[in-house]
């Protein structure tokens, strides 16, 4: 009888050792409900916990920023990642700004940075802590805006008044006034686009900051 109360124990054990629930969070901000996981250099295989029997998955390990282990034990991948400059330089080889997935707590707007720097090319990257990029869009919208103006034609026109002759002078845009006008379109575009997307990048590495992520995975249970 002891016997068959040991065995039973040990198989009580056994599973639920391999039901046991562990968290993969990614770098994206997603977490994955897993069980059986097996770390290794390169891939991470883990059987999903709602189907602890099904087909073994595998995800790459610099996909992966964490692991939360159901005894309590935390693996912490992202240290890397937590020692980058934070410029977005740096950050955007390992964050897709497509994969953004907003919260409160993130430190940047990106619509509104977005604007800002559509009105003033730069402003927004300067704001997002880009001081270069925002200076060079900064310096580019200078440069467009002087082509406008120094291109456009003026045109003097002599109309004889009764008593006197009057000089009427007027603006005719050319080619290069267009030209320049487009530009600043385009770089007012491209200024825009590029504040959106370093916002979102650095706002990912903000999610992925110890303490960050793990509120966010007590949070799926």
């Amino acid at each position: 009888m002891r016997y068959r109360i040991l065995v039973v124990s040990l198989l009580l054990l056994v599973s639920t050792a391999l039901n046991a629930q562990d968290i993969i969070v990614t770098r994206k901000g997603q977490t994955i409900e897993a069980t059986g996981v097996i770390f290794g250099p390169s891939r991470i295989s883990y059987n999903l916990y709602s189907d602890p029997a099904g087909p073994l998955l595998s995800i790459d390990t610099d996909q992966v920023s964490r692991i939360y282990f159901e005894n309590g034990e935390k693996l912490d991948l992202v240290s890397s990642s937590s020692q980058l400059s934070g410029y977005y330089s740096d950050l955007r080889e390992h964050y897709d700004p497509d994969d953004y997935i907003p919260r409160e707590s993130d430190p940047y707007n990106p619509d509104l940075l977005g604007i800002v720097s559509f009105v003033v090319p730069g402003l927004g990257q300067m704001l997002e802590g880009e001081w270069g990029t925002g200076a060079l869009y900064l310096a580019g919208a200078a440069s467009m805006y002087y082509v406008t103006f120094a291109t456009l034609k003026r045109d003097y026109k002599v109309i004889d008044g009764e008593m006197s002759q009057v000089v009427k002078g007027s603006l005719k845009p050319t080619l290069g006034t267009a030209l320049g006008i487009a530009g600043i379109i385009a770089l007012n575009t491209f200024s825009y686009m590029d504040a959106v997307r370093i916002a979102k990048v650095k706002n990912m590495h903000f999610q992925m900051q110890p303490g960050i992520a793990g509120l966010h995975v007590s949070m799926t249970f």
